[in-house]
């Protein structure tokens, strides 16, 4: 990757981790036309424009879409406990153009109202992925993961129960039931 910048090379590393897990994400657009045609009013300048998030997908019936910035400092800019939505927000930091594209998609689209918005910053070696789910009337912050495993078609459905609806998963009811049982037993 010699002579790519910073930025070009997190995208790429994004692209290869995602891929490494079989999620197919385009780059700077969108393959899927309902999502091309919210994205065509979608610029982060808030002009009306088209934008073009570094990264997106379709994973079942949901959206991942993605922002990237080389510097940490750019993860998010807040307004009180919220996540700015100004012009200098949406362009210059992470998570705040992350969560632009994802309203610009829910309000554009029919079929993509579930969506999880990535603010990725740092490099190949130290870097934070910071996903984020909205949906029209939500917007939940979720843990920061290391990788994109738990957003595969095979994942995607039983990471949204658990980490945005609060349900266990099955795995947790059974040790539960486990250890119950063991009590009744002493």
């Amino acid at each position: 990757m010699s002579g790519l910048t910073s930025e070009t090379e997190l995208d790429y590393y994004i692209q290869n981790m995602l891929a490494s897990v079989n999620i197919i994400a385009n780059m700077q657009n969108s393959s899927n036309l309902e999502i091309d045609a919210a994205l065509k009013t979608a610029s982060k300048n808030q002009t009306g424009k088209v934008g073009h998030p570094d990264h997106i997908a379709t994973v079942n019936n949901f959206v991942l879409v993605m922002e990237n910035k080389t510097d940490h400092s750019k993860l998010c800019l807040r307004e009180g406990s919220n996540i700015s939505m100004t012009v200098e927000a949406t362009v210059n930091y992470a998570i705040n153009g992350a969560v632009f594209y994802a309203k610009k998609i829910i309000e554009g689209t029919t079929n993509y109202k579930r969506i999880f918005a990535f603010g990725n910053v740092g490099d190949c070696k130290h870097h934070v992925f910071k996903p984020i789910y909205i949906d029209s009337e939500n917007i939940k912050e979720l843990p920061e993961v290391d990788t994109f495993k738990n957003f595969t078609s095979e994942n995607i459905d039983a990471y949204y129960q658990r980490m945005v609806c609060g349900q266990e998963s099955a795995e947790e009811i059974e040790f539960k039931t486990i250890i119950n049982k063991a009590k009744d037993l002493h």
